[in-house]
């Protein structure tokens, strides 16, 4: 337990989030190994608990307007996910599953607000989770704003994963199909091939089955334009 919570543990670790208060937080989560395919939530649940991802990969899906849920993000270890249900109350927004079995820290809504009464400090962690989440957001909207095909398919699979700071040129297998990956990328299937084989001839990119494997992501932000 304590090396998985680790990665977890280091991303509150600043000025601001004490080791005493990091302790405290992860000695209020349980633990969960959750099978492949699993939902955690689903958009519009009930508000709930924090998740933070210590091992495995989530899918993130969202229902804008009257639409169906679709897959729109993947997330990759480590991460915190769901403060909205701590922060606002509100009915979940995205859902999330997982895409391969997954180690799962949950921090119970509950618990926030226990440790929150004589810990004011968490709020800074919490809101800082909340922008790190914000700016994956942003970094997808700014992808699918590249025009040229080759160029959006390289910005899309950058973001997925989640990827940030030191992290983002670390090699990472994404749980995707290429169907799924059309959609997010909004291209046709035939324009998506044509991109993916042409990144791959680059040796940027290795397709597998259902996984896309981003081998240089460095290389990839260079043909993200």
């Amino acid at each position: 337990m304590p090396e998985l919570k680790g990665p977890l543990r280091d991303l509150m670790h600043d000025a601001d989030t004490s080791a005493a208060l990091s302790d405290r937080i992860l000695r209020a989560c349980s633990m969960h190994d959750v099978p492949a395919h699993t939902y955690l939530q689903h958009v519009a649940d009930e508000p709930g608990g924090m998740w933070g991802l210590a091992e495995g990969a989530l899918a993130v899906e969202f229902a804008p307007g009257t639409r169906d849920p679709q897959k729109g993000y993947l997330l990759l270890p480590p991460v915190w996910v769901g403060e909205g249900g701590v922060v606002s109350g509100v009915r979940r927004m995205v859902g999330l599953s997982t895409t391969r079995r997954s180690v799962l820290l949950h921090f119970p809504a509950q618990h926030f607000a226990s440790i929150a009464r004589d810990e004011p400090l968490i709020w800074k962690w919490v809101s800082k989770v909340q922008n790190k989440n914000f700016e994956r957001s942003l970094g997808m909207v700014d992808a699918l704003m590249v025009r040229n095909s080759e160029a959006r398919v390289a910005a899309v699979l950058l973001q997925l994963g989640g990827r940030l700071g030191s992290e983002a040129n670390v090699p990472r297998v994404l749980d995707i199909t290429q169907a799924d990956l059309a959609t997010i990328a909004n291209l046709s299937r035939t324009v998506l091939n044509q991109a993916l084989r042409s990144l791959a001839s680059k040796g940027v990119i290795e397709l597998g089955y259902s996984t896309i494997t981003v081998a240089d992501p460095a290389a990839l932000r260079t043909s993200s334009g």
